[in-house]
């Protein structure tokens, strides 16, 4: 199954659009894309309706939804979640966590790419590409020749040659890690160069457990490790991880460690993400204090990766801790949009995965984002998950009162409507038709895939 996250990644990668820009414009130096960019994947459904609304919605779902419904549907993916026994996508389960809450993997692991091809093998170099001059030519492949079978015996053996492409210039006996497809006739992939450090790895790894905290035991070892190819795939790896594995390893990390690094500016913010999310399943009272100060210093820079940081606040400071969120934060009158939607994200997580803090209270936090015309849309879905009924006379108006920068809000207020089992949502509703039955067909376009 296509992961959720990749998914959305893939969307924002795709169609970070303006206001006012042409719908087949790309702006590489926005800021969602560079989020994006730095596996800090957000809000997709809030983005993909807001494309369609300011930009042709025909055009929009003929290109994007076609093709994002299409690598759905290759995949297995079912989307972004099974929808509930009402069969509406709102209120579904923002995040079913089988995965760890705010973290993305890079790219394929090690262990995945074991799994997913029929041959592995380290093979030292032995003849380089000869160089040419003609570019229509078929580009020139390096000759390797078999050390080491980790994977496929059945296939090759040690001695064996073959030839792949290779990028970059190194000496002969060099050794890479190769993987191989559709035997007998193989088709290499690009080796990559390892040395007896990496090749111990990729032979400990697949001794591993299939899952669970033993198996992320030894990739905690890699965490910062110097070679950054296993410091990366450690993080893929808990990235894959379910957030109950976490929560099982927790008598086995390191907190004095996780919190040095997540004070360390030098951090990848994706891995950052990972350790404040550690963070919050082992850590004691003082590392919230650490974590307030955070939050408290305004300073965006330490403040990266800000939905893991609020999320790993509460968890060990409680719900005491969300009149601060809300003070410095949430009510705070200059923070821009993306640090409020990280916000949220961090509410939605303990809506539904922790019970430190009451409904009630989280509640009280999500609907200060009513009085938020740009971010206002992102917690309706929560609202209606939790089945808050209260706000149908705020929702009104705020449909009502959406212009052309806002009006994105008036698909997730009618989705609402529709799945609220209250008189009152119904009348509302049809009232709404009414003033804009153009949303009503974008928001029922939406719940029928699962958005």
């Amino acid at each position: 199954m296509i992961r959720r996250n990749r998914l959305r990644e893939l969307i924002y990668c795709i169609c970070d659009q303006r206001p006012g820009y042409e719908f087949d414009s790309f702006d590489r130096n926005s800021d969602v894309f560079r989020i994006c960019n730095g596996s800090d994947p957000k809000l997709v459904i809030d983005k993909m309706y807001k494309i369609m609304v300011l930009n042709s919605f025909q055009k929009c779902c003929l290109l994007l939804w076609g093709a994002i419904v299409a690598v759905a549907l290759s995949c297995g993916s079912t989307g972004y979640g099974s929808p509930t026994s009402t069969g509406s996508p709102i209120i579904a389960t923002v995040n079913d966590l089988e995965i760890c809450p705010f973290c993305s993997a890079v790219q394929a692991t090690f262990s995945d790419q074991i799994r997913t091809n029929h041959i592995v093998v380290i093979a030292k170099l032995t003849k380089q590409p000869v160089p040419i001059d003609d570019l229509d030519l078929d580009l020139p492949k390096a000759e390797l020749e078999v050390v080491q079978v980790e994977k496929g015996k059945e296939f090759v053996e040690v001695g064996m040659k073959f030839q792949a492409l290779l990028v970059g210039t190194y000496e002969l006996g060099q050794e890479f890690i190769a993987f191989g497809v559709d035997p007998p006739v193989v088709v290499w992939s690009t080796p990559m160069k390892v040395n007896p450090k990496i090749v111990t790895y990729i032979e400990e790894i697949q001794k591993l457990p299939a899952e669970g905290a033993n198996r992320l035991l030894y990739f905690q070892k890699h965490f910062e490790d110097p070679e950054s190819v296993l410091a990366y795939d450690a993080y893929d790896e808990f990235a894959q991880a379910s957030y109950q594995s976490l929560i099982d390893l927790k008598p086995k990390m390191d907190r004095k460690q996780l919190l040095a690094w997540i004070q360390n500016p030098d951090i990848p913010i994706n891995r950052r993400r990972l350790y404040l999310t550690m963070l919050g399943v082992c850590g004691e009272a003082d590392d919230a204090d650490a974590l307030e100060d955070i939050i408290r210093s305004g300073d965006r820079d330490r403040q990266a990766g800000l939905d893991a940081l609020v999320a790993s606040y509460l968890m060990l400071r409680g719900e005491k801790g969300l009149d601060l969120v809300d003070k410095e934060l949430i009510e705070n009158p200059d923070i821009d949009d993306l640090p409020l939607l990280s916000v949220r994200s961090a509410l939605a997580f303990h809506s539904t995965e922790s019970n430190v803090i009451s409904k009630e209270r989280l509640l009280v936090s999500l609907r200060k984002y009513l009085d938020k015309p740009k971010v206002a849309d992102a917690v309706i879905p929560d609202l209606a998950r939790l089945k808050d009924w209260t706000v149908i006379d705020k929702l009104v108006e705020i449909f009502k009162s959406a212009d052309d920068q806002s009006k994105w809000v008036r698909v997730p207020v009618i989705q609402y409507l529709q799945v609220c089992p209250l008189d009152q949502a119904k009348v509302a509703l049809n009232e709404l038709k009414k003033i804009d039955p153009d949303s009503v067909k974008r928001a029922t376009f939406l719940s029928d895939f699962n958005f």
